[in-house]
C-alpha cells in the first residue's frame, strides 16, 4: 500500500477545486437526506471548509468521505468542529507482524479512510430536533466539587462546582428535561466507565487534550439511547440513527407520550450511514 501524503502547497488549490467539483456532484444526494430546514449552501461551504482545514482527507478512500459526508447531512449537522468533524483513520499495516528475531515491528500507521463523529453539541442538536427534550445539561464532577446524586422516589442532583483546585476526576452527569413535563432523565459515569470508553476509543490521543468535552458526550449518546428505548415515537430509521441498534418491536410499558416533531427526518440516502459502535464513536 502506498504511503499516502496530503496534498503539498503547490498543488492544493487544483485539488481543493477539483473536490468543490465532486462535491457539486453529490449535491441531489445530499439534498435527499438533508432536513427541510437546513441551508444546502451553508452545509456544503461546511463541508469544503473542513476539507480546506485538513487536506488529508483527500488522500484516502474519496467513498468513505462521501458516506461520512451524506451521515453528516442526514442527521442534520455541520462539519465544523464542534456538531461534528471528519477524521483519518489509519491502520497498522505491521498489526501482528514480527521480524525474522520474533520482535513485533514497530507500528507502521497508513491512513486508510474518513470517518464521521458526532461532538457533543451535535448530539444535542439532534436531540432538540428529534425528540421531546427541552434541555439537555452535562457537566464533569470532580473530588473537591460538591456533588450528590440523591436516587429513590424523588430523584435529583446537587452539583456546586468548586472555584479552585477540582482536585481528581470522578465522572460526568447528564440530565435531560422533557416538553411534556414528564420526569426529568439523570445518568451518571463515573471514572471508571469513562476509562473503558477511552480505552476503546481510535482517538486516545484527543481524549488526553479534551478529556471533560469527550465525557460529557459520552454521557449524552448513552442518555440518548435510553430515551429512544422508551420513547414509541420514532420510525426505524430514527431510532437506529442514534442507538445503531435495531427498535424494540415492543413498546416499554412506561412509554412517554408521543413528542410533536416539528422537523421530521427525511429519507436517508441507501447505503450504510448509521454510526460505528457508540464507544468507537465517542469523539
Amino acid at each position: 500500500m502506498a504511503n499516502l501524503q496530503p496534498p503539498t502547497k503547490d498543488n492544493t488549490l487544483n485539488i481543493v477545486d477539483s473536490f468543490k467539483m465532486e462535491l457539486n456532484a453529490w449535491k441531489h444526494e445530499i439534498d435527499s437526506v438533508l432536513p427541510k430546514d437546513m441551508s444546502s449552501d451553508i452545509f456544503m461551504n461546511t463541508v469544503i471548509n473542513a476539507v480546506q482545514m485538513n487536506q488529508t482527507l483527500l488522500s484516502v478512500d474519496r467513498n468513505t468521505l462521501k458516506t461520512s459526508v451524506l451521515k453528516c447531512a442526514s442527521r442534520g449537522l455541520l462539519p465544523d468542529g464542534e456538531e461534528a468533524m471528519f477524521t483519518i483513520r489509519s491502520e497498522n499495516l505491521n498489526k501482528s507482524k514480527k521480524d525474522a528475531k520474533g520482535d513485533w515491528l514497530k507500528p507502521d500507521w497508513h491512513p486508510t479512510a474518513v470517518e464521521f463523529t458526532i461532538k457533543r453539541k451535535g448530539v444535542q442538536k439532534i436531540l432538540y430536533r428529534y425528540s421531546n427534550v427541552s434541555k439537555v445539561v452535562s457537566h464533569c464532577v470532580y473530588k473537591n466539587d460538591h456533588f450528590k446524586f440523591l436516587a429513590g422516589d424523588e430523584e435529583r442532583i446537587e452539583h456546586e462546582i468548586c472555584t479552585g483546585e477540582r482536585g481528581e476526576f470522578l465522572g460526568v452527569y447528564g440530565i435531560f428535561k422533557f416538553k411534556d413535563g414528564g420526569e426529568p432523565i439523570r445518568d451518571y459515569m463515573h471514572q471508571k466507565e469513562i476509562e473503558t470508553v477511552k480505552s476503546v476509543s481510535t482517538y486516545k490521543e484527543t481524549w488526553n487534550l479534551w478529556h471533560d468535552e469527550l465525557s460529557r458526550t459520552a454521557i449524552l449518546k448513552r442518555m440518548a439511547k435510553k430515551i429512544y428505548v422508551s420513547m414509541d415515537v420514532y420510525d426505524d430509521q430514527d431510532y437506529k440513527m442514534i442507538t445503531n441498534e435495531e427498535k424494540p418491536n415492543e413498546t416499554p410499558a412506561l412509554a412517554r407520550p408521543a413528542a410533536s416533531l416539528d422537523n421530521p427526518l427525511t429519507t436517508p440516502a441507501q447505503g450504510n450511514i448509521n454510526d460505528d459502535d457508540d464507544y468507537e464513536d465517542i469523539f
